[in-house]
């Protein structure tokens, strides 16, 4: 065959008959769940800001007899670690934009490097709520009749309080899970998903 038989069958040549390999199908599968991640990611930042940016007006339009002192310092601490995180959490989200999920090693980047965020977004979330917690705590003392109870000593008060602050506890500690596994958690396992079905091959 000489070089104008091989250049008029190379023209000729549509691509009908090239299949796609399975497990390129199966690496593009793990795409989308990727970007819905991103997608959350993004609506999640805006809430964060917006809670950050209106947070420290509360105690001047709602909580007015809250000391403000404690809860500037409480909220400076709040600023610090959400900061912190969220420059983690968008340097994570750049790797997501730019990665190529073109084989399986890259497959495996993609989902530890998930799965190592959540962690830290879970760690994240346990940092903050204490503060959350302890701002609830200013906010019932601040309250003319809750603070007497409070200076007086009044044990049933105290347990009354005890026990609802421990419960107020566990109810967020499981809204977290929840919150963690609904928006990220199912992404992840569909990645983990893909990646079992490319360890069969």
């Amino acid at each position: 065959m000489n070089f104008d038989d091989l250049q008029s069958a190379w023209h000729s040549d549509k691509g009908n008959d090239i299949v796609v390999p399975d497990s390129v199908a199966k690496l593009r599968s793990a795409v989308t769940p990727v970007q819905h991640i991103r997608r959350n990611m993004r609506k999640e930042f805006v809430v964060m800001l917006v809670i950050i940016i209106a947070f420290p007006f509360f105690p001047l339009t709602v909580a007015k007899g809250l000391a403000l002192v404690p809860f500037y310092a409480m909220y400076a601490a709040m600023v610090i670690l959400t900061v912190f995180y969220f420059i983690k959490f968008y340097l994570f989200y750049k790797r997501l934009d730019t990665v190529t999920l073109n084989s399986k090693d890259s497959l495996y980047e993609v989902y530890y490097d998930i799965k190592l965020n959540i962690e830290m977004y879970r760690s994240f979330n346990y940092a903050i709520i204490p503060l959350l917690l302890l701002y609830q705590v200013m906010v019932m003392i601040s309250l003319p009749s809750r603070g007497a109870a409070f200076a007086n000593r009044n044990v049933y008060f105290i347990i009354i309080f005890s026990v609802t602050f421990l419960v107020f506890m566990g109810i967020m500690l499981v809204f977290v899970e929840w919150w963690i596994s609904y928006f990220y958690g199912s992404y992840l396992k569909q990645v983990k998903k893909v990646l079992d079905e490319l360890k069969e091959e």
